[in-house]
């Protein structure tokens, strides 16, 4: 794994370091031990983070929904099919729970693969390649994040199909409420498999804090805008 000279993708190489020297059944305890403990800190940081997502989330679709007649029949137009997307996706401590999308893929693509990684893949739509580059497709998840059921931030929620075959390592992400952005989206694998490189959501989750949340947040903002069409 290459080291970079951000500071994150340095904390989070020390850390894959020390779990990768590991004998694997070693490495989950490891990871596991070192979680925060329940503790007062940790349930206002939590109550902190409930608030501000709240927040966001009504800002976001305050000035969002004025624009969403207009995406909506740019997709419809542009492809046959609803104009937005619905799937299950493993939440917190293994729970599943619906996740809402627009739809960027041609109608009559599979539901439940593997997510495209480059603009030429062929279920991509024309429009969805623009609401992917701009990650507009995530938008109508801020409704999961008004019920709870995600975060602004934390790690991405996969499909069950690919949770099922989760190594203890690799269940440990679920510890955290999934999130729309993560460590992940700012990493520089942000178009490999998210469980191939669960040593950024364990970094997350080892270290919960609002500046964290807030450097990722600004950060995918700045990924955003250098993703290149049908990338995010």
């Amino acid at each position: 794994m290459a080291v970079a000279t951000d500071q994150i993708e340095t904390e989070v190489a020390r850390l894959w370091e020390e779990y990768e020297n590991l004998q694997d059944d070693d490495q989950a305890p490891y990871i596991e031990s070192r979680l925060p403990l329940p503790s007062l800190s940790l349930s206002l940081h939590r109550l902190a983070k409930r608030t501000l997502d709240i927040v966001a989330a009504l800002a976001g679709l305050l000035v969002t929904l004025p624009l969403a007649p207009l995406v909506i029949l740019a997709i419809r137009l542009d492809s046959k099919g609803r104009a937005f997307f619905s799937q299950t996706r493993v939440g917190r401590n293994g729970r599943p729970f619906v996740i809402y999308k627009l739809r960027t893929l041609a109608a009559d693509s599979p539901q439940y693969t593997i997510t495209p990684t480059h603009a030429a893949d062929y279920r991509l739509t024309r429009v969805g390649r623009t609401l992917r580059r701009l990650g507009l497709d995530e938008l109508p998840q801020l409704w999961n994040v008004l019920r709870g059921e995600m975060s602004f931030v934390g790690p991405r929620p996969e499909m069950p199909f690919l949770v099922d075959k989760y190594s203890p390592l690799q269940l440990l992400r679920l510890r955290g409420k999934p999130g729309i952005t993560g460590t992940w989206q700012i990493s520089p694998y942000r178009n490999e498999a998210i469980h191939h490189h669960v040593e950024y959501d364990l970094y997350y989750l080892l270290h919960p804090s609002l500046s964290l949340d807030l450097k990722i947040a600004l950060r995918t903002l700045g990924v955003l805008s250098r993703t290149k069409p049908g990338q995010g």
